[in-house]
Parts: C-alpha cells; sequence; structure tokens
C-alpha cells in the first residue's frame, strides 16, 4: 500500500523539477577572465589561449575583424520531458544569453570588448525551429575555419559545431 501511495508523490515531485543545460563558452561567466584582456595589447592569438575557438567570426573590409563567443544557461521545466506533451505545451524554457564581441584591428590586435546579457523564454517548438539551420551553421563554421587555418591555429570541428545548439535556442 506504501508504494501505490508513494509513486503518485514521485511522479508529481518529477514533473515540477527542472532540467538545466548549458551550450557554448562556459568562461564568459568568468568576468576577471574576460577583463584579462588589454586593448591594443593582446593579439587574436592570446584571445586564442583565453577563450578558445571563438563561435563567430565576421571579417571587414578594412581587415579588421569580429570574434563572438557564446554561452546559454538553458533552465527546462520537468513538464517539458513528458512524451508529447513538450511538443504542445505552451511552458517556456528560460534562457540565460551572454555573447561576448572581440574586435580586432588590420593587424590583428584586440581593439575592443563588448558583452551582452540577455534572459528570454522559448517554447520547445521554438528550439526545434533553430535546429534546421543547417546551411547557417555551415557558413559560420566555414568562417571559423578559414580564421583558424588563416592565424595557423588548430581548427576545432565540435566547437564549431556547437554553434548549431546555440542558434537552436538564441531568439
Amino acid at each position: 500500500m506504501k508504494r501505490i501511495l508513494s509513486l503518485p508523490l514521485i511522479i508529481l515531485f518529477c514533473l515540477f523539477q527542472i532540467g538545466c543545460a548549458s551550450y557554448g563558452n562556459k568562461q564568459l561567466s568568468n568576468s576577471s577572465r574576460l577583463d584579462f584582456a588589454r586593448e591594443g595589447v593582446h593579439t587574436k592569438r592570446d584571445i586564442h589561449a583565453l577563450l578558445g575557438q571563438p563561435h563567430d567570426v565576421t571579417a571587414f573590409s578594412d581587415g579588421g575583424a569580429l570574434w563572438e563567443y557564446h554561452n546559454a544557461e538553458v533552465a527546462i521545466p520537468g513538464k517539458e520531458y513528458i512524451p508529447f506533451y513538450g511538443l504542445f505545451s505552451s511552458d517556456d524554457m528560460r534562457i540565460k544569453s551572454t555573447v561576448a564581441f572581440f574586435e580586432f584591428n588590420t593587424t590583428g590586435v584586440f581593439v575592443s570588448r563588448r558583452t551582452e546579457r540577455k534572459e528570454y523564454y522559448v517554447t520547445s517548438f521554438d528550439t526545434m525551429k533553430g535546429s534546421f539551420q543547417g546551411t547557417k551553421v555551415g557558413v559560420i563554421t566555414e568562417r571559423v575555419r578559414a580564421e583558424m587555418v588563416g592565424l595557423g591555429l588548430p581548427f576545432d570541428s565540435k566547437t564549431a559545431k556547437q554553434m548549431g545548439d546555440l542558434l537552436a535556442v538564441q531568439k
């Protein structure tokens, strides 16, 4: 009899638990690590040594570049794990997003950093729509690969593919 009574309590407990996931560069939550980078002193190689491979690279027409590092902390309501319910529920997943932008001049010297933090909510359906951005991920991956090869730095395809996970939860 005790087992029968405890089963509903266990189910109820599981329904309201929250799952968490993290995508991207977890070092972005360490502000002292970001503050280590000195404008006019450090180079692309230094930033790479500090934070690893960027998630995206934008080349400017003047020869400068912008590197992006992303991190997303996702809190998922326990009800989202119920088969089929999660696809159609309006319960939102909370996303805490951090993006750090590092700008470099034409000689590859770090000139400025900007960090954006925001919190927003997405549904399971939103994340499914985001996961179909394969072409965009391929273009971003190629930009990062070209930058790493151009600097003689190793290219990590696993880190590059994380951009797909990040795009799936970004708004």
